[in-house]
Order: structure tokens, then sequence, then C-alpha cells
């Protein structure tokens, strides 16, 4: 793995070589799950980070990479793969009573797109063939939740926000999904990782008219979250749903919190003033103040939930095979 620098932005290609050493590094606690194949045939895998798979440990999951240019987010979700892997407070502390699932690269096709020249570095979408003219979808306005209701557009050609043709279209939203719906009952934190801005937003997405009536508790776990990642020297995050941010639905956030009814759902918008284009550089400084955003999470989802004892298997040498 010489040519993986966790505080870089890494091809898709080097990601997975990564994936694969550390569950082969660390099988004692990882195990890659094969989720399917996006639009144009790479692999996508789930990483399941777990000291014992059969407690019925509540679940963190983590997505990043949906809107392709936003390379941040990616090496977000892979820094905490690293951390929880190969730092002694990550074994001994943060995969204490939870599990985490990340997703590091929901969009390959998109993510390797931007990475082949300067002229598509901004390109947002999936690389689906949708029109005769026209290629991709924006993944995070494709969920089936209040689908296409605000925000999004019905036009094909449209560089941002294009819907899709129905709900689910996109094989990537739909390996989302499917986690969500395999391991929902476990599932008490979803993040999506973005990169746009200093903020962290939960739902309701679709509109800004009203709250769901859990706000106040997703209001006070993400503010937290926010003072953590200060406290380590980063900037605060701006918290509000997303929705009095901007309206807009179909986003995987809303589908995880209305449809599969995990308890606390957030989109993360890891950088500010640099929009899109976050400077390699600055990797090293702020992957480590925002994971101690995401110790916090850790934190407060231990202490609220506990394992689920009808998940337990009696024989805890049974293979993780048979929580798939």
């Amino acid at each position: 793995m010489n040519n993986f620098n966790i505080y870089g932005y890494n091809s898709f290609a080097s990601i997975q070589e990564y994936l694969e050493d550390v569950a082969r590094r660390h099988s004692d606690i990882v195990k890659l799950q094969p989720l399917g194949n996006s639009y144009q045939g790479r692999t996508v895998k789930l990483v399941k980070i777990s000291k014992n798979p059969n407690a019925g440990n509540p679940i963190i999951f983590i997505d990043a990479g949906i809107h392709a240019r936003e390379w941040a987010a990616p090496a977000m979700a892979l820094y905490i793969i690293h951390r929880l892997t190969n730092h002694p407070d990550g074994r001994r502390k943060e995969l204490e009573g939870v599990d985490w699932y990340i997703l590091p690269v929901v969009n390959p096709d998109g993510y390797e797109f931007t990475r082949s020249s300067k002229a598509n570095r901004l390109w947002r979408k999936t690389r689906s063939k949708t029109s005769t003219n026209c290629l991709g979808v924006d993944g995070n306005r494709n969920y089936g939740y209040k689908w296409a209701v605000s925000g999004v557009s019905k036009d094909p050609c449209n560089k941002e926000t294009y819907a899709g043709p129905k709900p689910f279209s996109e094989p990537e939203t739909r390996m989302v999904r499917n986690v969500m719906m395999q391991y929902g009952q476990r599932m008490k934190l979803y993040v999506s990782l973005h990169s746009y801005g200093q903020y962290l937003v939960y739902p309701w997405g679709y509109t800004g008219d009203f709250l769901p009536k859990e706000w106040q508790k997703l209001d006070k776990m993400a503010k937290r979250v926010s003072a953590a990642v200060q406290s380590a020297g980063g900037a605060p995050f701006k918290v509000l749903s997303a929705g009095k941010w901007y309206a807009a639905a179909g986003g995987s956030d809303d589908f995880a919190f209305g449809a599969i009814g995990v308890p606390y759902s957030y989109t993360m918008e890891l950088t500010d003033g640099y929009e899109f284009v976050f400077p390699e550089s600055l990797l090293r400084i702020v992957l480590p103040q925002f994971y101690e955003g995401f110790k916090e999470f850790g934190t407060q989802i231990k202490r609220e939930f506990k394992p689920m004892e009808h998940f337990r298997v009696k024989n805890t040498s049974t293979s993780d095979s048979n929580e798939d």
C-alpha cells in the first residue's frame, strides 16, 4: 500500500486495495460486505468494523462520496476507518458497545470521472445513461422518501439536481438503501458525508416549513458534535434542519430518518471556504479535528442505546455470515 495516503485524495482502485489490506491486517474486527456494482461495474463494498459482530450492538452507518466532486468526504470516511482500526483508543473505546459500518465511496463512477481531467473536476452526479444526450443523476435527490417534491430538476441534462426518472433509479442509491433496510433495526445513527461549507444538518430536508417532533434531540446531538470538533481546534458547525438551509427532497438523510426509522440522521458538510475543491495539504489538519466529532457521536449512541438482545447469537464462534 505504498501508493495510498491516508491524508490524501486516492483513486478508487487504491481505495479498494486499501480496504482489502485493512480487512486482511485486522481480520479480527473488519469484514467487507460486497453490495453490488456501480452503473459502470465498479464493485462497492461496505466496511463493517466490530469487536463482536454477534453482540447486537447499535450500528453507526456512515457513507461518503455520493456527490463525485466532494473529495474530502471519502477522505474523511477512510480516516475514520484508519483511526478505528489502527489507533489503540479506536479499538479500546470507540469500538466498545458500538459497531461502525462505513461506505467510503458511494458513487465511484462519478468520483473517477472527476479525477480524469480538470475539465471534469466539478462533476456531481452518477454516470448512468438517463437520456439520449445526457448522463447522470444527483444521487442525493434519488432516495424514495418525498421524492422530487422540492429542490430538484426533472431535466436529465441538468448538471446539478436531476432527481432521476424514478426513486432509486441508480444502483448506487439502491445499495445504500439495502444496507439501511438490512440493518435498520440496529442502526441508530446515519451520517452522510459531503463537503460544502461547515454544516451539520438533520431532517427534514424536503421542507423548511416544519420540523420532526424529535428535532430537539437531533439538534442537541449535533451541537455536542460541533463542540467536540471546536475543542479540537476546528471550526464550529452551523447546526439546523436541512430544509431550513434549503429545501431539497430525495436525500438519504430524510430516507434514513423517515422511511427506515433511524433515530439520528445527519448530513455533515465538512469544509468551509473552499467549496468543493478542498486543498489536499489541509487534510492532515482537519481530519483529526472532525474525528473528534465522530468520537462524540459514538459516545452518545453508546450512552443511549444498549445491545439488542434478540440479535445476540448464542454461539459466539458462529461466523459473521450469520449477520448478513
